[in-house]
């Protein structure tokens, strides 16, 4: 037992709560798969009047050393509890018994005996089951030939010490009175033994684990760190204590734009209008059956403009991209319902939402699909007056990006037609030095629109929370469109 508490690096375990259990030489006709075993355990579990909660299973079926299949399935509970009622239900109901044995190993060393070397694709998990599968890199044909020459040695050897005859009894030689009380008698040292050491990871090792596990913020992969720890797996927890917050997420978004590649290069192919087309073939989501829809054209007849007029504005801006008279910009007071028409573009594009005030606010913009402005407010420190003209018309436009993180001025060439859509409570007006609109600057970023002025507020009592539907949005913008 001290060998034990040594070896295993894990919290102070719960005895008898760690449970195996095995079907040895199954009946497959009876109990063919994982998950009709796995299942028969749980319902035998539910029987009785215990207390005890089931906290995580797992369970697997490999082949028997003497011929035939045999399953294990290993549980841990919230405290203990009688297993007769179940060896009992499972004997009257099915037919057969199974063998149990408790652990005070902990459940990570259950575990391991139960998969083994098995992919964990091929092991049934309950729901939320801790990933407790090793992350290291896949042993190598080299290593995998030492590893069983050695274990053949160690094998042979046992072998060998078992079939040796016991060595004859050693007589201590006579120890002499006079001297024997000048000798200090050397205390006995208990047997070494072997600190478990935690396994490194790599880079390469965590991407796996994240892409194993879809972990998509940081916050995720922390909190599955967590729980590895906690069953006595520190290496994720150790690797991210070694690392910087930037540099796991900058992992963690390179692993899916990776896993997304493909997606996006076959989605470049396509025009923005065919991304649109493809969202009419989808369902809507979840609680909104059209409503989305119903919505945006009471809105929109609430405020006296026409379906068709507003949908072809959309269109268009999507096909053509920046230029005179093709940006959308939606203004009107407050609750008529001009952010609630753009929202579902943020679902159907990659898009650049609003930027915050400051030098470096339009970073990011060259890798979007669709630039969103809600609630626009211009000023000085967001972007020059004459850069946002130049921005808008479509031409080319250099803009301010950190030089100690890119070698350049962020580019927004004249081949990308980044289409804008815009709300505001007004359109945009430009003021001098002396807070006095300059006339002819606010025409000339009247021009770079296609403003469309919404005038009727909601009442406050009225509003509803809706989400936003791609698929009712490509069927408004679809309206009037011809085949």
């Amino acid at each position: 037992m001290a060998d034990a508490d040594v070896t295993l690096p894990c919290e102070p375990r719960d005895t008898k709560r760690t449970y195996l259990l095995t079907y040895s030489q199954a009946d497959l006709a009876r109990v063919p798969t994982t998950d009709c075993f796995a299942e028969i355990v749980l319902e035998a579990l539910a029987q009785g009047k215990s207390t005890a909660k089931l906290i995580k299973w797992a369970a697997c079926r490999e082949p028997h050393a003497d011929g035939g299949k045999h399953f294990h399935l290993i549980m841990h509970l919230s405290k203990p509890r009688k297993w007769s009622p179940l060896f009992d239900y499972i004997k009257d109901k099915w037919g057969f018994n199974v063998n149990f044995q408790y652990t005070t190993q902990g459940y990570l060393r259950g575990y391991r005996y139960v998969i083994k070397e098995k992919l964990v694709e091929c092991v049934v998990h309950s729901p939320d089951h801790p990933d407790l599968a090793s992350c290291r890199s896949p042993q190598s044909t080299k290593g995998f030939v030492t590893s069983s020459q050695n274990a053949k040695r160690r094998r042979l050897s046992k072998q060998l010490e078992k079939a040796a005859p016991a060595p004859p009894p050693v007589t201590p030689p006579p120890t002499n009175p006079t001297t024997a009380h000048h000798d200090k008698e050397t205390p006995l040292r208990p047997p070494p033994t072997t600190q478990y050491k935690t396994p490194r990871v790599n880079k390469d090792d965590v991407t796996r684990f994240i892409k194993r596990n879809n972990l998509k913020t940081i916050e995720d992969l922390l909190g599955e760190a967590k729980r590895r720890e906690v069953e006595g797996l520190p290496d994720i927890y150790n690797f991210i204590a070694r690392q910087s917050e930037i540099m796991l997420e900058t992992q963690i978004k390179m692993v899916w734009r990776l896993e997304g590649a493909p997606e996006v290069a076959a989605r470049k192919k396509l025009s923005r209008m065919d991304v649109i087309l493809s969202f009419m073939e989808k369902p809507c989501v979840e609680d909104c059956d059209g409503k989305w829809l119903e919505a945006a054209i009471e809105i929109l007849d609430n405020n006296n403009i026409n379906v068709f007029s507003f949908a072809q504005a959309m269109r268009e801006c999507l096909i053509v991209g920046r230029a005179k008279y093709f940006n959308v910009f939606l203004h009107g007071p407050k609750n008529c319902g001009k952010s609630f028409l753009l929202n579902p573009l943020e679902d159907i594009f990659r898009c650049f939402m609003n930027p915050t005030e400051g030098k470096y606010c339009w970073v990011g913009l060259d890798d979007c699909e669709v630039a969103v402005l809600q609630d626009l407010r211009w000023s000085p420190n967001l972007i020059k007056w004459s850069d946002f003209l130049v921005l808008l018309e479509g031409q080319t436009v250099h803009l301010a990006r950190p030089k100690n993180v890119f070698p350049t001025d962020l580019t927004i060439h004249k081949s990308n037609k980044l289409p804008f859509f815009a709300s505001s409570k007004a359109p945009l007006v430009f003021l001098d030095s002396d807070n006095k609109e300059v006339t002819k600057e606010t025409e000339m970023m009247d021009t770079r629109w296609k403003l469309i002025k919404f005038t009727y507020s909601m009442p406050e009592e009225s509003l509803r929370r809706i989400s936003e539907c791609p698929h009712c949005f490509s069927v408004l913008l679809t309206r009037g469109m011809e085949d």
